[in-house]
């Protein structure tokens, strides 16, 4: 049989496969998740999922269960952790938890000072958690909590279990804490969680509240919305060789794809736009960045500006809150604001332009907050809401050409 047929036979499989669990979730309500509700500005912040776990871990808390979310969790640590935990003397009947545990402000040198993220206490026994989504490390962050709570375990929680940087360490050993991450520990922990409450009804809501928190996590960690549905695509997958090979084919196949719907659904309208209404052309680039992130940016490269072109990117920056990708001018490559026609520039924008950051590379950058079409979600809605997308683009981009107009106006060249 042909490559195809194999293709083809799987796509059909996982379709009726997401078509009954689409059926399920109607009928149970599933669709409707709060933490998609509140919005991405809220559910990939650290101090959501912080408040959220702190509430589980404390006895007090889980609608009538006592300490036993936290049993649960420290024997997940024991049984998934490679370090050999045993928390068999850590006494959970007068356990405090703390979020955002204040212990003192930061000094100029990082030595002391911080927030604990999460800080687990029973009058003897501390555990400390610094939760990690997507912010950075902060300078010395590891070694201020170790050198605060030198007994404490220390655990340095990622969505994929990543090693703590030599920024946050100092001379932190490697040893003296504890890489855990929400796609294997946090996860294991929930379901345990949820095999204490699951179909006794004095615990219905804590429950939909768990199995809404498990389907975040499981899409935020790569997993998709729904991990039962996702393993049943496993074991179809599984089932062969050729299935296998055919669903490689596929995933190598994706990123193609989602260019393509990019292209053909976004960019080519947002090109007919600024050619149209600006006589200019656009230029389309994808790249990888340290992390493996894929990367999609597009620019406005005008003839006659010498040093700067209109960018847009899917980079995320900490120091503005809430956005999903940039947008701006930014130099031209290989060059920054040390050249002297270029600090003319960053300085105008500086003392004269709203805006909400700059860069040695970019003069103006603000933050996109809605659509960013690297991601699944917009990708999807280019189906059916791509003039909607289009016309939040535009707007960004007649906004920078008056911001241009304006510099001009004042003698700036560009």
């Amino acid at each position: 049989m042909g490559e195809s047929f194999y293709m083809e036979s799987i796509l059909k499989q996982v379709a009726e496969i997401k078509r009954r669990y689409e059926e399920e979730a109607k009928r149970t309500g599933e669709n409707w998740n709060v933490f998609y509700a509140i919005g991405k500005s809220l559910y990939e912040k650290e101090l959501l999922h912080s408040y959220f776990l702190s509430v589980l871990l404390e006895p007090k808390y889980p609608a009538g269960k006592g300490n036993v979310f936290l049993q649960c969790f420290l024997q997940t640590l024991e049984e998934e952790c490679d370090e050999g935990l045993d928390f068999s003397n850590f006494y959970t009947g007068n356990v405090h938890v703390i979020t955002e545990k204040y212990i003192g402000p930061i000094t100029k040198d990082y030595e002391s000072g911080g927030r604990i993220d999460i800080f687990i206490e029973n009058g003897k026994d501390k555990i400390i958690i610094e939760n990690k989504i997507y912010a950075d490390e902060q300078p010395k962050q590891l070694y201020r909590y170790h050198r605060t709570y030198p007994k404490a375990a220390l655990f340095y929680l990622t969505l994929n279990g990543k090693a703590a940087t030599e920024k946050g360490l100092k001379d932190l050993r490697k040893n003296q804490y504890i890489r855990i991450s929400y796609k294997h520990h946090i996860l294991k922990w929930l379901q345990k969680c949820q095999q204490k409450i699951t179909g006794k009804p004095e615990f219905q809501f804590l429950d939909a509240s768990v199995r809404q928190y498990i389907g975040l996590i499981s899409d935020l960690t790569g997993q998709g919305r729904n991990p039962k549905m996702t393993k049943d695509i496993a074991e179809v997958l599984s089932q062969s060789k050729e299935n296998m090979e055919s669903a490689y084919d596929i995933w190598t196949g994706y990123m193609a794809a989602q260019n393509k719907i990019v292209t053909d659904r976004f960019l080519w309208k947002i090109e007919k736009f600024v050619k149209d209404k600006y006589g200019q052309d656009i230029e389309l680039k994808t790249r990888e960045d340290k992390s493996d992130r894929h990367i999609i940016e597009f620019f406005l490269n005008i003839p006659d500006w010498k040093h700067i072109r209109i960018r847009f990117d899917n980079e995320k920056v900490k120091e503005i809150d809430d956005c999903l990708g940039i947008y701006g001018f930014g130099f031209k490559e290989k060059e920054t604001n040390a050249k002297e026609e270029n600090k003319k520039i960053s300085t105008f924008v500086a003392t004269n332009i709203e805006h909400e950051m700059q860069t040695p590379w970019w003069p103006l950058i603000n933050g996109l907050y809605d659509y960013p079409f690297w991601e699944r979600d917009t990708i999807m809605s280019l189906f059916d809401q791509a003039d909607e997308i289009v016309q939040y683009y535009t707007d960004k981009i007649d906004q920078l050409f008056e911001i241009a107009k304006k510099m001009k106006s004042n003698g700036i060249e560009l």
